[in-house]
């Protein structure tokens, strides 16, 4: 291709042109850097300096090849820059290009160039336009990155527009879903939800909220259901404005199944345990009532045996006080039966019902330790089922014990009331307190019988600090007809 031709200005304002040509070189956003046939650097604008290193007094007049190209590179630069001289043609003549030039300190940098002949009559020249490429290359090897980090993470990362159409879609999401990035990408999110679920109404509320982050099924392209941990998040451009939502995604269908043995699993384990507690309940009743009944029977006929010998022995004093021993003897075995009935199924209980069991377990416990017992009983409480009084009156028991043994109490507070569905027992007692490790202590299996008890109703045992300094046990069950029945 020849070289274009520059028209020579008229001399009344060929001075102020070549100012202005020079002026706006200068200002211009791209490197220009005027060389002759020979390589040698005839202009070098400001960009160049700021590019290169190289100030135009130390550029002008040397050659283009020892300032900007790589030694590697020179020998080559060279004879291309011959043979365009001695042809007219070239690889790199009027074309744009990419290529590595050098900067005063040895660095290199990627450069985009175009090389265009010029020439004024006389000689031949080439302007240089280039643009440092440096920024691009590093946005774009750090775009690369990302992606490549992105395509190969394992869990289903997703763009989508504010419209729900995908706009990224990875090696994960294809794993995930089944479909490839080409059959999703501009397709909506519509084809992975379940019948139900609706597109526009996902996007809505994940615009609303910013953020989600819950478990969901999705449907995958061979038609089965997988469960997934879902995390979304809306997308901002740089401005601030929402331009879509990011979606990562983790398959939890294994986990959920291996959750939903283990649920399933305690749940037929606290089953069993509430039946077995449920028979040691019936066991004992049934062997109090025997205690009650037949041993009882038989010692108040013993003692009336013992009454009448004792009517007709001769008055002798020792056979008397024998028959007189023998009596009281057989007057605390029977006190010592009908305690032994009561610890085992307290017929008050079973007869008058949970309120009169508490105040008569609590009446009991100050008797026994000297510890003050304040008793309040709301005055609306409902009947409770017998399964139901029987569990929370035995936690009421294993409180009540746990002060008697570790709290060194001087008093404490029972009070039974049904708040919003629940009945609440609470015992607060002015003790040493517990520690939040003895608390948790799994090995304690007063506390963890309490707590099984109360599971077995969908019911809650906390033990914290009390409001008298010592510890307070709170016990939640709901009322029948609200919680699990086991």
């Amino acid at each position: 291709m020849s070289a274009v031709p520059v028209p020579s200005p008229a001399p009344s304002f060929a001075k102020d042109s070549e100012a202005l040509l020079r002026a706006i070189l200068d200002a211009a956003l791209d490197v220009f850097i005027l060389v002759d046939s020979d390589g040698v650097i005839h202009f070098w604008n400001q960009r160049a300096e700021a590019v290169f290193g190289w100030t135009a007094a130390e550029a002008l007049g040397r050659r283009l090849s020892a300032l900007i190209i790589p030694e590697r590179f020179r020998e080559r630069h060279d004879r291309g820059l011959s043979s365009y001289t001695e042809t007219g043609t070239g690889s790199l003549v009027n074309r744009r290009v990419e290529m590595i030039a050098c900067r005063n300190d040895g660095s290199e940098l990627p450069l985009e160039l175009t090389v265009v002949p010029v020439s004024d009559g006389e000689r031949r020249m080439f302007s240089a336009f280039a643009r440092d490429l440096s920024e691009r290359k590093h946005d774009e090897a750090s775009q690369r990155f990302q992606a490549s980090i992105l395509a190969n993470v394992h869990d289903s990362v997703i763009s989508v527009d504010l419209q729900g159409c995908v706009r990224y879609w990875n090696q994960g999401a294809e794993a995930l879903y089944g479909y490839t990035a080409a059959e999703m990408i501009g397709r909506t999110m519509q084809v992975v939800y379940t019948e139900g679920v609706s597109l526009a109404g996902e996007m809505e509320r994940i615009l609303s909220a910013g953020q989600t982050s819950e478990e969901v099924r999705r449907r995958r392209k061979d038609g089965t259901e997988v469960w997934v941990e879902l995390r979304r998040s809306v997308m901002r451009d740089e401005h601030g404005d929402v331009t879509g939502v990011l979606g990562v995604a983790e398959d939890i269908t294994e986990r959920r199944g291996v959750t939903a043995e283990l649920e399933e699993s305690h749940r037929r384990l606290r089953s069993l345990a509430g039946r077995l507690r449920k028979v040691r309940e019936e066991e004992r009743t049934s062997i109090a009532r025997q205690i009650h009944d037949e041993m009882g029977q038989v010692l108040t006929a013993l003692r009336l045996d013992v009454a009448w010998l004792e009517a007709r022995l001769p008055q002798d004093p020792s056979l008397l006080d024998k028959c007189h021993t023998m009596a009281k003897l057989i007057e605390a075995t029977i006190g010592r039966v009908r305690t032994l009935a009561t610890e085992l199924r307290p017929a008050v209980l079973d007869n008058l019902g949970l309120p009169a069991a508490i105040e008569w377990e609590t009446q009991e416990f100050a008797r026994r330790t000297g510890i003050r017992c304040e008793l309040h009983l709301a005055a609306d409480l409902a009947p409770l089922d017998a399964d139901r009084a029987t569990d929370l009156f035995r936690i009421l028991q294993e409180a009540l014990t746990n002060v008697a043994r570790h709290a060194m109490a001087r008093s404490v507070r029972v009070e039974l009331q049904v708040v919003q569905g629940e009945v609440q027992l609470h015992v607060d007692d002015d003790g040493r307190g517990i520690t939040p490790i003895e608390a948790a202590d799994h090995r304690s299996l007063g506390l963890l019988g309490m707590r099984e008890r109360a599971l077995l109703w969908d019911g809650s045992v906390e033990v914290r600090a009390g409001s008298a300094g010592g510890t307070c046990v709170a016990v939640r069950l709901p009322l029948p007809g609200t919680g699990r029945t086991p």
